[in-house]
């Protein structure tokens, strides 16, 4: 699979947590991503990642913007995909949703920034 495929979101993540360009899921440097060749995701990897992207439409969303994941409906989704709701899976995915929110607030506080 192509590096530039599977990398970005963890990639994103990376920026926003570490303030580096690495993988948002181990804090490290994806060679992969820099070599710009192909890569494999371990089993687990590849889970976290699929439940992470079918999970993006079931943001809890409040006055304020997105207030987190609702995860009722991510334990649904993992369960429908087939993939083990255990500790691990659920700490990756909490990893991803703050930096995520994160994002989030620096974006709105931009663009109030911007508005004044």
């Amino acid at each position: 699979m192509p590096a530039s495929h599977d990398c970005k979101a963890c990639r994103f993540i990376g920026k926003q947590k570490y303030k580096e360009d690495v993988c948002g899921l181990t804090g490290n440097t994806c060679l992969k991503w820099k070599q710009g060749g192909d890569f494999t995701l371990s089993p687990y990897g590849k889970e976290v990642y699929m439940l992470w992207n079918a999970v993006q439409s079931q943001w809890r969303v409040g006055f304020s913007g997105p207030t987190g994941l609702d995860y009722t409906a991510v334990k649904v989704i993992a369960d429908t995909l087939g993939i083990d709701w255990d500790e691990q899976l659920l700490k990756h995915i909490q990893s991803l949703e703050g930096a995520t929110l994160k994002y989030f607030a620096e974006q709105t506080k931009k663009a109030e920034t911007k508005a004044k």
